[in-house]
């Protein structure tokens, strides 16, 4: 189906469409988000490490999981001002 568009249209005509914008636009941003959230996520398990030594792998799985920027940003600042490495691990487990 694909092969008969490029056919069909040349390639500066389709990339000139709406949905071929709207379609790029959107493959970008979730590209975008997916890197921001592994860049928190890589930052968060450094911070954790750091402050509280090797984690376990439960910790380590569910952080790598995590996809929502908000909810890595909000375990990122926890982290940091958590007394204890049970502390801190009770704020990740908790969402």
């Amino acid at each position: 189906m694909a092969e008969d568009l490029v056919r069909a249209f040349p390639e500066e005509v389709l990339m000139k469409s709406a949905t071929y914008e709207l379609t790029l636009k959107k493959g970008e941003a979730r590209g975008e988000a997916r890197g921001e959230a592994r860049g928190e996520a890589k930052a968060l398990l450094r911070v954790l490490e750091r402050r509280f030594g090797p984690l376990p792998a439960e910790v380590r799985n569910q952080v790598a999981a995590a996809t929502d920027v908000s909810q890595l940003e909000a375990w990122l600042d926890r982290a940091v001002d958590a007394p204890t490495v049970e502390e801190a691990l009770v704020a990740l487990v908790a969402h």
